[in-house]
């Protein structure tokens, strides 16, 4: 059976909206595509894009509300 629950206009299963921020960071780019590519540099890519994450984080966390204090922790 469905839980009791009730949403937006009361109706069971139509959850409340929320803001939602949609983003996109700079392109990270790669030489060319590897077949097998080396432990460094998925280490060396993962890194960028682990930084440019961080970055549109600490740089839009204001947009939403509530977000203004938090952390991203990875």
């Amino acid at each position: 059976s469905l839980p009791l629950s009730y949403g937006r206009l009361g109706m069971p299963l139509v959850p409340y909206s929320k803001p939602l921020a949609a983003l996109v960071g700079k392109p990270i780019r790669v030489d060319q595509a590897y077949e097998n590519p080396s432990e460094e540099l998925v280490n060396e890519v993962h890194a960028k894009f682990v930084a440019e994450l961080q970055r549109i984080f600490q740089k839009h966390k204001g947009v939403v509300p509530g977000y203004e204090d938090k952390q991203l922790y990875l």
